[in-house]
């Protein structure tokens, strides 16, 4: 679209990107949210067949807006795009650090616009822009735990989510709009189903119960709430139907949903569709109890509340527990997901919806009945996904399943039932001794610098690609963080022990802790004698910055692959292919810079002093970094000797030691722990930047939604 085009219809999509502007995200972490926010956006309406070129995609700080050709069928919009663009946010937050994390408000209109020499104008723009801003939808988001939060306006709903059955209609609930000049109705796209009463014709005579969705038919036992409808029947209140109303209306407002009952002067009729409708929403049976409270007293009320205890399942453990499985579960596919959940949930149980999620999953599950063994069925259900997923984190799963059954004292039971699994079933394993990561990143936190923040990523086994399993972010002081470290390097060790892995020890770290001397601490947190990790482990570190910049990831790439093929053909790093870096200052800078700029060959830099934190970022290693170099080496300590540069070329471009380049660090490390800080040998001070771009981990997310797409 031109500035010189006349106005013409769009679809019109908007989105912010939730607290955005919070205190917490750094201007990194907004840069790299509102670069991720782009890549999304547009990966997910080529994934709509909707062709992102032909579109006008302008920036809005902290979100985007998005006009559509008239031509594109609306139902893209409501159909493939929210679950295309749900699917790719999940992608990006996997690899992204909590603070650049992603969740949008989004909003859905269509109405002329018009390119002006400075941006887009039009009173639809402006009206989808009020729309992504209303209380309502920001209200929305916080109250689940969805990463898009979507509004529409009251002609895009009646225009195209009524008449498109995939956009499921129910799941939108009206809502009034009054923002600034808008004053209007609009619909909010929520988890929960919002039966819409029909209209004229259709409406169904007084004293019917109105029953006709298959969804409810299917996932209501009204056995199960007949004995609630008797308690609710003894409640003077609710004799007439004038007080059934006004008990609907109650519960309606404590809920925030729009209910779908109609008075009838039929008493039993009337109180099973309010059970229904309270059966139907996570958080109904409580509110009718509470509502009721407030408007009688009496045996007749506690009644009511003995019925819905009866009824109610029991919360089955915490929510950070349910936060810490479903964060496991995030973007794992499992193509039997729906006859595991019918062979844990019987042939009688509540239907899946087409597309569903884990938490759907479990909402089902959670309804019905333990088995004889006692074992809750959303514990059977975790253990048979964890026969059909990789190794390592078939091993998260179980843990988390142990963690559980000791809560309900059925370790006994739940081991009896993983065995019979194996037996049936079978169960993952990784190869004898697979190559195993434990990568973590170290960040300093708070005005003093004091604080670290700590995060890790780990992975068994790469048969299946990189796919690391993220755990949960500490923050400690810097007295306790060796400690820290090395608690999380024997619990690895202890969870892996039985499959003998290589495990590789990588710190990713910024510019300002790049001479760490992590390869020296120790690797146990009560050595008798403190053993590095260096000596030990295969250790590498890793820049930050690199892998947060996608700008940079081209080169890197390049260069990698320039490496590994150096190395498969010499055997080590040939001389012509490393670089040393001798002279500092601004002209220094510059011709490393050109260096590399005119040889795409070079890719190990040897500095020959260490790099000083007060220039870190626009120093050597800054350079090395941005142009794609994967192999950085420096002395912690002082500047290179001759007998340094001997150990350092020996290091890295001896053809004759067979051993990988991380082994030849490790064992140039042994050599200098013998020897003692006496010896001064330069193992003791080595650091290297060995990075892989085929493994990148951050910038890293949180943990995943619990509506994670099964």
């Amino acid at each position: 679209m031109r500035p010189d085009e006349p106005p013409a219809y769009h679809l019109i999509v908007v989105v912010d990107i939730e607290r955005f502007g919070n205190p917490d995200r750094s201007d990194l972490h907004r840069t790299t949210a509102h670069n991720g926010l782009h890549t999304a956006l547009r990966s997910a309406l080529r994934a709509s067949s909707i062709d992102p070129d032909g579109c006008t995609i302008t920036d809005r700080g902290d979100g985007a807006l998005i006009l559509i050709p008239g031509t594109t069928p609306g139902s893209c919009l409501v159909d493939q795009w929210p679950s295309r663009l749900n699917a790719e946010l999940l992608r990006y937050n996997a690899v992204c650090a909590e603070q650049a994390r992603i969740r949008l408000r989004m909003s859905l209109h269509g109405g002329d616009a018009r390119m002006a020499e400075n941006g887009i104008v039009g009173n639809a723009v402006n009206f989808a822009c009020r729309l992504v801003d209303t209380d309502q939808l920001r209200e929305a988001l916080r109250e689940v735990d969805d990463l898009i939060a979507i509004i529409v306006s009251g002609t895009f709903y009646s225009e195209i989510v009524v008449n498109e059955p995939a956009a499921q209609p129910s799941l939108y609930r009206a809502v009034t709009v009054r923002e600034k000049e808008v004053d209007t109705t609009a619909w909010i796209r929520s988890p929960v189903p919002h039966h819409h009463p029909p209209k004229g014709d259709d409406a169904a005579e007084d004293g019917e119960t109105g029953r006709q969705d298959p969804w409810l038919a299917d996932t209501v036992d009204h056995g199960s709430l007949w004995p609630l409808v008797q308690a609710m029947h003894q409640v003077p209140f609710l004799a007439g139907a004038e007080g059934r109303d006004v008990l609907v209306r109650l519960i309606g407002d404590e809920l925030r949903i729009r209910p779908n009952i109609r008075s009838s002067q039929q008493p039993i009729g009337h109180l099973l569709d309010i059970a229904e409708m309270c059966a139907r929403h996570p958080d109904g049976p409580r509110a009718l109890v509470e509502v009721l409270e407030r408007v009688e007293h009496g045996e007749s009320v506690a009644r009511v509340r003995f019925a819905v205890h009866e009824m109610s399942v029991l919360e089955l453990w915490p929510p950070e527990e349910r936060k810490r499985l479903f964060a496991l579960l995030s973007g794992v596919v499992v193509p039997e997901i729906a006859q595991i959940y019918q062979s844990v949930a019987g042939m009688t149980a509540p239907r899946l919806e087409e597309q569903t999620t884990y938490l759907d999953v479990f909402r089902n599950l959670e309804r019905l009945n333990a088995d004889p063994s006692g074992i809750p069925k959303p514990l059977l259900f975790v253990e048979h996904v964890a026969t059909k997923v990789r190794a390592e984190l078939a091993i998260e799963l179980r843990r988390w399943s142990d963690d559980q059954a000791t809560r309900f004292e059925l370790r006994t039971e739940l081991e009896h039932v993983r065995q019979n699994l194996r037996d049936t079933v079978g169960s993952s394993s990784p190869p004898p001794n697979p190559e195993a990561y434990l990568v973590i990143q170290l960040q300093r936190e708070g005005p003093t610098g004091a604080q670290y923040r700590m995060s890790h990523w780990r992975q068994l086994d790469l048969s299946e690609g990189w796919k690391p399993i993220r755990g949960k972010d500490v923050t400690v002081h810097h007295e306790s963080l060796k400690h820290h470290v090395a608690a999380l390097i024997e619990k690895v060790e202890a969870d892996w022990a039985q499959y003998q892995p290589e495990l590789r020890i990588e710190f990713v770290l910024d510019y300002e802790n790049l001479s760490l001397d992590v390869d020296q601490w120790a690797w146990e947190t009560d050595p008798l004698i403190p053993e590095p990790i260096g000596c030990r482990y295969l250790v590498a570190v890793r820049s930050k910055e690199r892998m947060a910049f996608v700008k940079y990831h081209g080169g890197w790439r390049k260069r990698w692959a320039a490496l590994r093929a150096q190395t498969a053909a010499y055997g080590a790093i040939p001389p012509l292919a490393c670089r040393r870096h001798r002279s500092n200052g601004v002209d220094g800078l510059r011709e490393l810079m050109s260096d590399f700029n005119r040889k795409p060959e070079l890719v190990a830099l040897v500095l020959n002093e260490p790099p000083q934190g007060r220039h870190a970022g626009g120093d050597e290693v800054a350079v090395g970094v941005r142009a794609g170099v994967p192999v950085i080496v420096w002395h912690r300590f002082e500047p290179l000797t001759r007998r340094h540069v001997n150990s350092v070329e020996d290091l890295l471009q001896n053809t004759d030691d067979e051993h990988h380049l991380l082994e030849r660090a490790r064992r140039a490390r042994i050599v200098a722990f013998q020897e003692g800080p006496e010896g001064g040998h330069f193992g003791g001070g080595l650091t290297m930047v060995y990075d892989d771009p085929s493994r990148v981990v951050i910038p890293s997310q949180p943990a995943a939604p619990e509506e994670a797409p099964a």
